[in-house]
C-alpha cells in the first residue's frame, strides 16, 4: 500500500548522528522526504521560521545548548516532534512538550518506524485535534467542576473565555472579569472541553472558539478574544487552527 509523503528535518549537533538517522530514514521509511538539517538552535530557527515540516527529529543536548529552548520560543513550524538523545532521562520532561514519540540512541529501527507510523496515523486522521462533528452532537459538557480549599464552583463552560497552563495550575479566565486558579494541569482540560469549541492554540493556552473574535493571517496568528485578550497561536499548531476553524465556522 503507498503511503503518503510525509516532510522531516534533523537537528543534531553531531554529524555522524544526522547521517545515520537520514540513512536509516532512507533505507526503512522511504515515505520521509527529509527537507533540511541543521547542527545547532540557530540553524534550526532561521530554517524551520520558512519551512512547514511534518515531522522535526530533535536532538536534546546540542553542545551547549538545549533543544528545549527552541520549543519555548515557539521556533518550529512542525506538526510533530520526535526527540532523538542518548540521555534516556528527559523523557518525561519531552512528553511534557507533547512529543509524538521519544528515541534512544543509538536509533533502534522498530522504534523508528513505529515513531513515522504514529506520524502518519495523526496526519491522515487529523485526530489531535480535528473536530468530530458525530462527538458534538452527542451532549458535550455544559458545566465543569473546578476544586478549590472548600469544595467545587461548577461553572458554565460557556462563561470560559480561555484557560492559561502555569506548570501544574490551570488559570480559568472567565466572563464578567472572573479568574480562578485550579490545581490541575492544562491538558486535563484540554481532553474534557475539545467537545465545547476548545481548541489548544499554544502549550500554555486554550482558548473556546465560541469567544475567539479576531484571527490574523500571519506567520505567527494572533487571536483576539471577546475580553480583549491577545494571545499568539503557535507554529506547530498553526495549520490545525484554521482547521479548526473551517469545521466550526462559516467561512
Amino acid at each position: 500500500m503507498k503511503r503518503n509523503p510525509i516532510t522531516a528535518f534533523i537537528v543534531d549537533d553531531e554529524l555522524k548522528a544526522r547521517q545515520v538517522l537520514a540513512q536509516l530514514l532512507k533505507q526503512n521509511c522511504p515515505q520521509v522526504q527529509i527537507l533540511g538539517s541543521a547542527a545547532n538552535l540557530k540553524e534550526a530557527r532561521e530554517k524551520l521560521r520558512e519551512l512547514p515540516v511534518d515531522i522535526v527529529f530533535l536532538d536534546i543536548d546540542l553542545g551547549e545548548e538545549s533543544s528545549f529552548t527552541l520549543l519555548d520560543e515557539e521556533e518550529t513550524n512542525a506538526s510533530h516532534i520526535v526527540f532523538t538523545t542518548g540521555h534516556g532521562e528527559y523523557a518525561l520532561k519531552a512528553f511534557g512538550y507533547h512529543a509524538t514519540h521519544y528515541l534512544l540512541k543509538p536509533i533502534d529501527v522498530d522504534e523508528l518506524k513505529e515513531a513515522v507510523n504514529r506520524v502518519q496515523t495523526l496526519k491522515g486522521s487529523h485526530q489531535e485535534s480535528k473536530p468530530d462533528p458525530q462527538k458534538k452532537s452527542n451532549q458535550p459538557t455544559s458545566r465543569i467542576a473546578l476544586a478549590d480549599l472548600y469544595g467545587y464552583e461548577l461553572v458554565e463552560v460557556s462563561d470560559i473565555i480561555r484557560l492559561e497552563g502555569k506548570g501544574a495550575y490551570t488559570s480559568i479566565i472567565m466572563k464578567n472579569d472572573h479568574t480562578k486558579m485550579v490545581s490541575k494541569s492544562l491538558g486535563h482540560f484540554e481532553d474534557k472541553l475539545t467537545q465545547n469549541h476548545f481548541f489548544r492554540i499554544h502549550k500554555k493556552h486554550i482558548i473556546n472558539g465560541k469567544e475567539l473574535v479576531k484571527c490574523t493571517r500571519e506567520k505567527t496568528p494572533v487571536v483576539t478574544m471577546s475580553n480583549g485578550d491577545e494571545l499568539s497561536v503557535s507554529w506547530r499548531l498553526r495549520s490545525r487552527f484554521f482547521e479548526f476553524l473551517k469545521q466550526t465556522t462559516s467561512f
